[in-house]
């Protein structure tokens, strides 16, 4: 049955906000990302195949739920709460109605296995991280999540915010049946409830609350709902599943989110809806064809050309002459907390150098191994690994497709930072204790990496391998394309991009930044610089960028005595054939204005303010130490540069 906890005086009355989390995937993403995440983390080390996600949907009445939507208080069922007056606008009746249900199923994983004791939160116990903690990882490490929100992905595609499970344990061979509702706290026939419920029973006089081990009633809701759980493993029942999620929807999420283990052989998935007789099942045999299925043609297009990077990619990984193992980073600094790593082209030997530039220049895909040291707070240094594939863009492929992926999970907001054309990049990690490191740095969805993350879980002593791996593509890129010799010969061209020069001793006068003499002349010395206080972030649709500070902007200022107004100047101009400084002068208002066609968007509101915006020139006050400004509109095929001036004061 199911137990809704009632409010205690010391309750808070609050909703859970984990689903925030998940607000910029839609409903079909989210649970499919999170489900087979779930299920490759839950691989039996026994099983040699590949596992096997299976996503059914199908239409029950309301009298085959209401078996199992029972509560412990008399004359109050599931539907009920779901249906309550508080819920507001989210407040649905059930009853009477066909209710869309989607089914999820594993296969060739070992189940909800460990301690089913609710005290046992830190015992790396599947069972309680996935029913009982929220926002604590119950995982251990060569797992891809570690945040203890699975149950709350999987409840807020349901419009009862509910879901049940039956798992089959393969460490005892024990069956399971449990049950969690995430409702927000509400009140029903004159009690206070908290919101969220679980389904299970009560043992020790109501002291504990277990799942339910009867096999009466296991039998009778798998065969209800039509779940298959006689091998170990994990089954899911989410009724009233969102509209939005259906066959089309899902087969789109697994081809674009879990195409690399698929290829990889260690991924199948089938995809039924039993009402229409939709039905798809992804190997790495039948992907193409599951791709050329998809009704968005433009998407099948993108994917099949995705998936044909992603095979020359492998290829290279199986040994390649484009392929370069055993690369280390030139690393600065003495303190670990103070190292900062680069790549220089001296990183190679001059044979491997002048191959893998000839062999970028020609249009072939090209590879790199990286190691990087990672230092933990407690215990032994370990080595981490991962690798970087970059192709130039060719006739066929100026797109600039960009993939990192770790331990076989897609993190799809990470930016490549490249700023030249190229037509494919891939970041690839499947070393084991590289893939722990970075999952430390990412959120909930894990779509980025994010330095304050990976700082906040103090486990490591630095963030500099974080730093490397986020900015290995981009430093690969400028070697293969001689961005790193022109530097010194070129203008010095945005040397000064965002930083300020100490102010003159005249306050009549300001200090001047380097004009940037050509290399054929003698060149000034280069006013002192002071500390870098915002930077630039190109989006990852390529056609625009943010304007973002840089961490600890305020400890920054304090230290240089600055204080806020601070005013940027920005210029813009696409990449003429003339060079960087020439392409300035061959502007026009036909390539973009900043007044007309492209987007300005500030936030928060009252940080900054646009002070003044037309042709190729935008002019930002910063009000405050945390504000963004993004700028989209541009031409993604086209290389933007940027020149910026910083000054305190408005």
């Amino acid at each position: 049955m199911w137990v809704f906890p009632k409010s205690g005086p010391f309750d808070s009355n609050r909703k859970s906000k984990l689903d925030e989390f998940f607000s910029a995937q839609n409903a079909a993403t989210s649970v499919v990302r999170e489900a087979i995440q779930n299920s490759l983390d839950a691989k039996r080390d026994d099983h040699d195949g590949p596992v096997h996600v299976r996503f059914s949907l199908s239409q029950h009445g309301w009298d085959e739920i209401e078996p199992f939507a029972s509560t412990q208080d008399d004359g109050l069922n599931l539907n009920d709460h779901a249906n309550c007056d508080d819920l507001g606008r989210y407040a649905e009746d059930h009853e009477g109605k066909l209710i869309r249900c989607l089914a999820i199923e594993d296969y060739g994983t070992k189940g909800l296995t460990g301690s089913i004791d609710k005290d046992k939160a830190l015992s790396g116990s599947n069972f309680v991280g996935f029913w009982w903690n929220e926002g604590i990882t119950g995982k251990g490490k060569g797992t891809l999540g570690n945040h203890g929100v699975g149950k709350t992905t999987l409840t807020r595609v349901s419009g009862m915010s509910t879901f049940w499970a039956i798992t089959k344990r393969h460490d005892d061979n024990q069956s399971f049946m449990i049950g969690f509702s995430n409702l927000p706290f509400h009140q029903l026939c004159g009690c206070s409830y908290l919101g969220y419920g679980r389904f299970g029973k009560t043992a020790d006089d109501g002291k504990r609350f277990l799942p339910l081990d009867d096999n009466g009633t296991i039998d009778s809701f798998s065969n209800t709902f039509g779940l298959d759980r006689k091998d170990y493993g994990l089954s899911v029942l989410i009724p009233a599943v969102h509209s939005s999620i259906g066959h089309d929807a899902m087969l789109e999420a697994v081809l674009e989110d879990y195409y690399w283990p698929i290829l990889r052989g260690n991924l199948t998935v089938s995809i039924r809806d039993v009402v229409s007789g939709h039905q798809t099942h992804v190997s790495v045999d039948t992907i193409d064809g599951a791709i050329i299925a998809l009704k968005d043609k433009l998407k099948a297009e993108k994917l099949t050309l995705l998936i044909e990077r992603a095979r020359s990619v492998m290829v290279m990984k199986e040994g390649h002459q484009n392929y370069f193992p055993g690369i280390q980073p030139i690393v600065d600094g003495v303190e670990e907390s103070d190292k900062r790593a680069t790549l220089k082209a001296s990183c190679f030997t001059v044979d491997n150098l002048n191959l893998i530039k000839s062999s970028f220049e020609k249009g072939e895909m090209v590879g790199a191994q990286f190691s990087v040291e990672l230092v933990p707070l407690v215990g032994q240094s370990v080595t981490g690994v991962f690798e970087v594939f970059l192709q130039a863009a060719t006739e066929s492929s100026r797109n600039g497709a960009t993939q990192f992926i770790r331990n076989g999970i897609i993190i799809s907001d990470q930016r490549d930072n490249i700023t030249g054309s190229f037509g494919s990049c891939f970041v690839i990690v499947e070393d084991r204790e590289m893939s722990d490191y970075l999952g430390l740095a990412e959120g909930p969805a894990h779509t980025k990496w994010l330095l304050g993350k990976l700082n906040e879980q103090k486990k490591f002593k630095s963030d500099w391998p974080l730093r490397f791996v986020m900015d290995a593509a981009r430093e690969l890129y400028r070697i293969l394309v001689g961005e790193d010799e022109e530097k010194e010969k070129l203008e010095n061209f945005a040397a000064d991009i965002f930083s300020i020069s100490k102010p003159s001793s005249d306050p009549g006068k300001s200090t001047t930044k380097n004009k940037g003499k050509k290399t054929d002349k003698p060149t000034p010395p280069k006013p002192e610089r002071s500390a870098e206080l915002v930077r630039v972030e190109r989006e990852p649709a390529k056609t625009g960028f943010a304007i973002v500070p840089v961490k600890d902007i305020d400890e920054l200022m304090k230290e240089e005595g600055l204080v806020f107004p601070l005013t940027i100047k920005l210029k813009a101009a696409y990449l003429s054939v003339g060079g960087n400084a020439r392409s300035f002068k061959d502007y026009s208002s036909i390539d973009f204005d900043f007044a007309e066609t492209i987007e300005v968007e500030a936030s928060p509101l009252g940080a900054t303010k646009i002070c003044a915006r037309s042709g190729n020139k935008l002019e930002i006050e910063v009000l405050a130490s945390e504000f963004e400004v993004v700028v989209s509109g541009f031409d993604k095929h086209r290389d933007l540069l940027i020149k910026t001036d910083l000054k305190v004061g408005g």
